[in-house]
């Protein structure tokens, strides 16, 4: 298992299927939580009732009616019975849509996984450190991207985006409420050039941050179109290398 960084949520996933398992794990991680893949759902209530998960993902395709029968104890146990449970199935299976619909649940992840609807889930349900639920979808990433200092265009690396702003690594941050310029390389040779400002520094939090020295830049007067295709490129970075 990866290793655990407090100001992340964690989640559990149990998938029997090793590919899906990694897949899910990779995705769920570059959104900047904490994962716990399991290969079945034996033992997961004491698991959860352990770590108390911001939520947990159900495989189908478990064998015995393991996640329909895993779904019912959580739901049964007064210490997990408030964790948001979903199902992976796919959308054509009809079968499962039944049980759970007997179940009275109907929180379903669609497979093959979309990370769009995977980061709504995610929003809907899980809460920060800070006790707010997500609203943007964010990737942690190691991509270069551009920023306007001083008159001129400087390269950094960026440690996460999200569509609501950036967080770049540098030793020297500018001063908190500097306005800037961020350009990011997207797909192709095409670039996307938002405006922002310096909402916080490292240097101010000391050790609260697992990442260096660097600046949070907050995205300002974003377009519909820069929006969408901020969005694109974030979902892009998700499913990279995957």
């Amino acid at each position: 298992m990866e290793t655990t960084h407090k100001n992340r949520p964690s989640v559990i996933v149990a998938d029997d299927n090793a590919s899906s398992a990694i897949y899910m794990s990779v995705v769920l991680s570059r959104m900047n939580l904490n994962v716990l893949p399991l290969p079945d759902a034996q033992g997961i209530v004491d698991t959860a009732s352990e770590i108390h998960p911001g939520m947990i993902f159900l495989d189908a395709g478990l064998p015995d009616d393991g996640a329909f029968e895993t779904l019912k104890k959580i739901k049964g146990e007064p210490l997990t019975a408030n964790i948001p449970v979903s199902v992976m199935a796919p959308r054509e299976d009809h079968v499962t849509h039944t049980k759970l619909a007997k179940l009275g649940h109907d929180m379903v992840l669609d497979k093959p996984v979309d990370p769009h609807q995977l980061h709504g889930m995610i929003s809907d349900n899980i809460q920060t450190s800070y006790k707010v639920k997500r609203r943007y979808l964010r990737v942690a990433t190691d991509k270069k991207v551009f920023l306007m200092r001083n008159e001129r265009l400087r390269s950094y690396n960026a440690v996460s985006i999200s569509e609501r702003g950036i967080f770049i690594r540098e030793p020297s941050p500018m001063d908190v409420g500097s306005a800037t310029s961020v350009v990011i390389p997207t797909e192709g040779s095409d670039r996307l050039l938002l405006d922002g400002k310096i909402i916080y520094t490292r240097d101010m939090y000391g050790r609260m941050f697992d990442v260096g020295p660097g600046m949070a830049i907050e995205f300002t007067d974003i377009s519909q179109k820069q929006s969408i295709k901020l969005r694109r490129h974030i979902g892009h970075l998700i499913e990279l290398g995957l």
